[in-house]
Formats: C-alpha cells, structure tokens, sequence
C-alpha cells in the first residue's frame, strides 16, 4: 500500500479520534507507542501523525506548506526514522546512539523533532537501555512515536515512559483468514507468501500425503523469514480447522485438501508448535530456521 500522509484510513478512525483530542487539549506526550498487527498499517499511520505535528498550518496537515512538503518527499531535517537495517533484523544499539547527540540540537523549521522507531519491539537490551537516556529526560521539543506488533518484548522501563494505544486492525471478513495477505505491501514477505498460496499448499499437501519430505520444503521455503513464515502456516492452519469444525470454502481449493489429509488434534497440535517457536523469535532467541520448519512439518505426518 502506498503511503498518503493526507489520507487516513477508515481503521484508524478510533486512534484519530484520541490523538486529535489530544492536540486539541494540547496534551500530546512527548513519547507514544503504538499497538497492532502489520496489517493494521501502523507506519502509515505513524507518518500522518508526524506530519500533522510539523505542519505549520492546519490539523490534519495542510498538505501545501514547506513541512508538508519535506514529509512527502522524505526529507524533513525534524523528523527521523529508525527501523532495522534488513527485513527480520534487529534495530542495533548504535542506530540509537547516532541519536542521542542529534536529537538535542534544536529543531530547524518549527517548534518539534519528531523520532519514529518502527518494529521497536525489535530492540536488543543495549539498544533499549541507549533509548531509555534519551526518554528519561528528552527536550521539550522532542516527540518520540514508537510502533510495535507486541508489548511483550518492550522493555517495562521503556513501556513505563511511553502513552500506549492499541489499533487493533479487525476487519469484517475475517473468517477468510488468508485474506490478511492482501493487506500488506506488494513487495513485502507476507504479500509474497500470499502470492505464491497456490503452490505453497501444494507443497505442504504432497509433504502431508508422503509425495515429498519435509526436507523438501524446508528448502523451498529457505528465503522467507521465519516469523512471516509461520505467520502464514498459522492462518492456513487456523482456516483448516475452521473448515474441518464448520464449513468449507470453495474459494479456497488447496486449503480444503488441506484440511482433508489432516485431523483437528493434529492441527491444533500444529498450532500450539507454531505458537512456540513464534514465542521464541518475540523474545529474540536464535532459532536453525531449516529445522525448524524439518520439525513442524514431521508434527503435519499423519
């Protein structure tokens, strides 16, 4: 999805209505973190917000003045980003300390510096302590807005300094789980996964019937990330045994043939596997991706 700082959109309703009552009684804190799924678009959300705290003429932003226009072409000298340097990494600490003289110098155009870290949830101990520095006594220009999928893995020293909001990115049909890919980047490993659905589950149906080994797959599925790779196992799972406990979905051809190798207590056991290993990666622990995958899939032999 392409980013527009001037549009929002129609799930972050409920978030628009506290900030803009938060600007409004001119009680906006100088660190926020918000809460919710990738799909919940929270970077788009987060570059609207930042735009709207620089533009110098209107709320929402105006759209036309320098700051608006240095926001949409990404080169405004108050607004930073920080986000892992590759897709499943790590925000490394000295990321964070390249901030912490910068950040104190004064704002060039208005009256704030806006610091956004995506994925903040992906900060090590070294990273969070640098961070925590600079939020146990920021200037009184400096705004931080912090984005993650969990709280989890949020230091509490970190998570005690920050106002917490939660977009919960619900949408109305999801009893089609898989359609969740849809809502992700083009070019994104979720987008990809998605993409590629029809000859993924043909994979995972000839290793579940015996025509390939796990091994094979393992290979396959070598270059998606982990994390994104379990994210997608878990939905096609979880619409396995929706369609195995109430009904099928024509729409979904190769996960019903899915769901009719397999049995729910085998699924569910699938599931509570995939929800370990995703608890390992939240807490940054090093997991052997190939045998990871050797092993879930081995769970998926009837």
């Amino acid at each position: 999805m392409t980013i527009d700082l001037f549009s929002a959109l129609p799930l972050h309703a409920a978030l628009w209505d506290k900030i803009n009552t938060m600007i409004t009684n001119q009680r906006v804190a100088q660190a926020m973190l918000f809460v919710g799924p990738r799909h919940a678009h929270l970077p788009q959300f987060a570059n609207r917000f930042a735009a709207m705290l620089l533009c110098k003429e209107s709320i929402p932003p105006c759209g036309k003045c320098r700051a608006c226009h240095l926001m949409q072409v990404n080169n405004h000298p108050d607004f930073t980003v920080i986000t892992p340097e590759k897709e499943g990494g790590m925000i490394k600490v000295d990321q964070i300390r390249a901030l912490q003289q910068a950040v104190f110098n004064t704002p060039q155009l208005g009256a704030r510096k806006i610091v956004l870290i995506t994925n903040a949830d992906k900060m090590n101990r070294a990273s969070a302590n640098a961070l925590l520095k600079i939020l146990e006594e920021p200037p009184q220009f400096l705004h931080f807005i912090l984005l993650v999928e969990q709280l989890d893995t949020v230091p509490a020293t970190v998570l005690s300094r920050c106002q917490k909001l939660v977009c919960s990115g619900d949408l109305a049909y999801l009893n089609q789980y898989l359609l969740l890919g849809e809502q992700y980047t083009e070019n994104s490993t979720r987008a990809k996964l998605h993409q590629q659905h029809a000859p993924f589950m043909q994979l995972l149906c000839d290793v579940v019937s015996g025509r390939e080994s796990p091994c094979v797959a393992a290979s396959a599925w070598a270059d998606y990330a982990l994390d994104d790779l379990m994210w997608y196992l878990y939905l096609v799972i979880a619409q396995s045994i929706r369609f195995q406990l109430l009904a099928g979905d024509e729409r979904l051809p190769h996960v019903m043939a899915f769901s009719q190798l397999t049995s729910p207590v085998a699924l569910f056991a699938l599931l509570a596997k995939i929800n370990e290993i995703r608890e390992l990666l939240t807490h940054n622990i090093t997991i052997n991706q190939t045998l990871a995958i050797e092993d879930l899939l081995i769970r998926a032999l009837p």
